[in-house]
């Protein structure tokens, strides 16, 4: 109630493919990141090109679909991680730790914390972390609902990475995740937002992407 008398609106994501009609692109917002799929009015919507990830389950299968330069990274950290030199955690809760970490290593937006609380009390969060030498080094936040899951932050301690000489670590943890969503069959990983520019953060991406999706941000009461 207080929000309406406020006037504030909610923010929401949702994944849509090109050849959706208007309803069918809106009950696709309905049935994925409109966690309660409470009615309400739908304001405005401004589209977004975001990457949908691989969907292989084996690791050989996704390597061959990486270039040289990432298969040879990976497969450098993928043999500390077969000695459990490298662990990675999947977690649906926040500690402390986790939470310190987000807030002093983020770049761009800061993430927002009481959101992620929101997403673990619904059980719709995902959390993947990258720890060496019993140090958090990288990690990931995922919304999830059903079998659909996609990225909101991707953070890394890059001072620490280089000083473990573990440079690589971000990129081997996306690649597990995304070796991980699929065999606990997830049929949509989406890996966010695409520039356009072919910066660094695009071409990180589409390494790891099969095709392009339309994500919309919707505006609704």
């Amino acid at each position: 109630m207080i929000r309406w008398f406020l006037f504030l609106p909610y923010l929401e994501l949702y994944m849509d493919e090109k050849n959706n009609t208007t309803l069918g692109k809106f009950l696709i917002k309905r049935s994925m990141y409109c966690l309660f799929n409470k009615r309400s009015f739908f304001l405005s919507r401004s589209t977004q090109i975001t990457a949908l990830a691989h969907e292989d389950k084996n690791k050989d299968d996704l390597l061959k679909k990486l270039k040289s330069k990432y298969r040879n990274e990976i497969r450098a950290l993928d043999r500390k991680f077969e000695t459990e030199e490298i662990i990675i955690t999947e977690k649906k809760n926040l500690d402390k730790k986790l939470i310190n970490f987000l807030l002093i290593n983020y770049r761009g937006q800061k993430p927002n914390i009481k959101k992620l609380n929101k997403l673990c009390k619904s059980q719709n969060l995902l959390n993947f972390i990258f720890t060496f030498e019993g140090l958090i080094i990288c990690c990931q936040q995922w919304i999830s609902k059903g079998n659909r899951a996609r990225l909101i932050y991707n953070i890394a301690d890059y001072k620490l990475m280089k000083k473990l000489k573990v440079n690589s670590a971000n990129k081997f943890l996306m690649f597990q995740t995304i070796i991980n969503l699929n065999n606990d069959n997830y049929k949509i990983i989406d890996l966010g937002g695409l520039s356009n520019q072919n910066n660094n953060i695009d071409k990180f991406k589409k390494q790891f992407s099969r095709k392009e999706l339309i994500s919309c941000n919707i505006i609704y009461f």
